[in-house]
């Protein structure tokens, strides 16, 4: 057995297809890292893009935390932004809204927009606007 790496920070090394793992002291190359890292040289680095749950690499996101959306901005910078309070998902509807069915328990899409997640009445997990 060889050492990841990554680290600690890494959740899976292997040997790239068709390369024998010989001559590689120090350890095997990373394939995934832990949330908040991301796999950059056969390394893991930490990712600079804030509420980024699972990093591509140093400066790509994968995947945002739940309730942010990944955005591209200029020159290739990536952000995750904010959806809606009370929602668990705006990959569809962009920052600021919630994608269709995804108002955390308890809550409901106020209008067809999907802008904002209402409170359901007391004691109730689910409910629609009417």
């Amino acid at each position: 057995c060889k050492p990841c790496m990554g680290g600690v920070n890494c959740s899976s090394c292997d040997t790239p297809e068709g390369q024998e793992d010989e001559g590689r002291p120090e350890g095997l190359p990373c394939r995934d890292c832990r949330a908040e890292y991301g796999v950059v040289d056969g390394g893991c680095q930490s990712c600079s893009i804030q509420r980024c749950e699972r990093c591509a690499g140093a400066d790509e996101c994968a995947a945002c935390e739940p309730g942010y959306t990944r955005v591209n901005r200029s020159f290739g910078k990536q952000e995750c932004l904010k959806c809606a309070a009370n929602c668990t998902s705006c990959s569809v509807a962009g920052p600021g809204k919630c994608d269709d069915s995804q108002c955390s328990q308890g809550f409901t899409a106020s209008d067809f927009g999907l802008t904002k997640c209402m409170s359901c009445s007391l004691h109730c997990l689910s409910c629609n606007v009417s």
